[in-house]
């Protein structure tokens, strides 16, 4: 008897078991997300729970305290790993023999050939502007503002004239729109979302049993953002008779950042944008505010030059949008500054884009990680800048600041900023 309800138990295990496979990468997913929100000042906590035989039987967690450039790369090399595994192998082009040490922070190029640092591929028509582009970052600062405003304050309008960072040289300016979206779960596309079938199907009280206390307090509160995301602020269009501006603003939470680190390629769909492709996570961050941005554009002036601007985050987020204004009436107006930059999509890309805008402007710290990634080639895929490289060197002697804006500021305030860049190594 005692053997038989052993066999029953091993059976009903085996089942529990079963099922609750299917939901290992939903729970995975959101737990992931939820942990991801619990950040610290100049840090981020990453807590990973690995699952044992059963979803009810969590191990203990591993805490990795990371900096920008840690975590980045460590997300990035996940991330590229676990696709990687799903592909076939390519054969080694180098008659069997590895070709040096595994790629670091997913580089896949010579290691013994760095590349140069990479310039716009067409000169700009109008020259970059030092006046004009300290009052873009300027209009960063602002909405970093805005979106702060909006989580301070929920009947917040998204006007920027009540913010702190807003400048009296903006006050010949009209605001036409403010950018709004909800935040999600791990920064996709409004469309579709999934979140309230993985809520419904979710173990969540045999899970929440076997968290240690400090997650479990912050576990309801989480939960509520998941299943219900707030709406925060993008960004912001100002017009004049003199020019338009349109500004969006950098990372500021953790869906945020997954959208930084999902690297993977997709195709970019736009007429005369051949085999070109684009980071998937900024690409989904930019349809999130698609239509506003149309919109937008239809209520600017199009006799006056259209600025696009952004920092981190946002300059992707504005070089999605130089792309997607370059099909419309402001196309011959349309004046791209970013800060900050991260590479958003290969070759082709910045090849058509470089055609369709050609007064970009890349101004960057030479001191700051974020500009580094993705990273310029890896196995499955190729990044190139856009722009004319403006660069200056601001290294406080950590990661974060080098990034901040006001070290962009400072520089710009100064006109340290050039287009000549040094023979390396310096």
């Amino acid at each position: 008897m005692k053997l038989e309800a052993k066999g029953q138990e091993l059976g009903n295990r085996r089942e529990r078991q079963k099922n609750n496979s299917k939901l290992r990468t939903p729970i995975y997913y959101v737990f992931l997300h939820l942990l991801l929100h619990n950040l610290g000042e100049g840090r981020m906590i990453w807590e990973v729970i690995f699952s044992c035989a059963s979803m009810t039987k969590l191990t203990r967690r591993k805490v990795l305290l990371t900096g920008l450039a840690a975590g980045t790369a460590s997300a990035i090399a996940t991330q590229q790993h676990s696709i990687q595994a799903a592909e076939p192998p390519t054969p080694n082009k180098n008659n069997g023999e590895p070709k040096g040490p595994p790629a670091l922070f997913d580089y896949d190029g010579d290691p013994n050939s760095p590349p140069k640092v990479e310039d716009g591929l067409v000169q700009p028509t109008v020259p970059y502007d030092r006046t004009l582009s300290k009052l873009m970052i300027q209009c960063c600062d602002i909405a970093y503002d805005q979106y702060a405003a909006g989580i301070a304050n929920p009947a917040y309008d998204g006007s920027i004239k009540s913010l702190k960072s807003y400048t009296p040289l903006l006050d010949g300016y009209t605001e036409v729109a403010a950018f709004k979206a909800q935040e999600e779960l791990l920064g996709l596309s409004l469309q579709g979302t999934v979140i309230p079938k993985i809520l419904q199907q979710l173990p969540l009280d045999a899970i929440e049993r076997q968290l240690p206390q400090e997650i479990r307090d912050r576990l309801p509160r989480a939960l509520q953002r998941v299943a219900n995301p707030r709406s925060v602020y993008l960004g912001f269009a100002l017009t004049s008779k003199q020019g338009n501006i349109i500004v969006f603003r950098g990372s500021q939470t953790s869906d945020d950042w997954i959208s930084n680190l999902q690297v993977r390629q997709v195709d970019y769909v736009q007429a005369g944008a051949k085999a070109a492709k684009v980071h998937r996570g900024f690409q989904s961050f930019y349809t999130n505010v698609q239509t506003q941005v149309q919109a937008a554009a239809k209520l600017l002036n199009p006799a006056a030059p259209c600025y696009l601007t952004g920092h981190s985050l946002g300059a992707a987020l504005a070089t999605f949008a130089a792309s997607d204004l370059s099909s419309s009436r402001m196309k011959p107006q349309l004046r791209l500054y970013t800060y900050a930059s991260p590479r958003v999509g290969n070759l082709a890309f910045a090849e058509f884009l470089s055609g369709a805008v050609p007064n970009m402007y890349r101004i960057f710290n030479l001191a700051d990680s974020v500009p580094a990634v993705p990273p310029s080639k890896t196995q499955n895929s190729d990044f190139r800048h856009v722009g004319q490289n403006w660069s200056f060197l601001y290294y406080t002697g950590d990661v974060a600041p080098n990034h901040f804006t006001s070290v962009y500021r400072a520089a710009i305030a100064k006109q340290v900023e050039t287009n000549m860049l040094p023979d390396f190594p310096v």
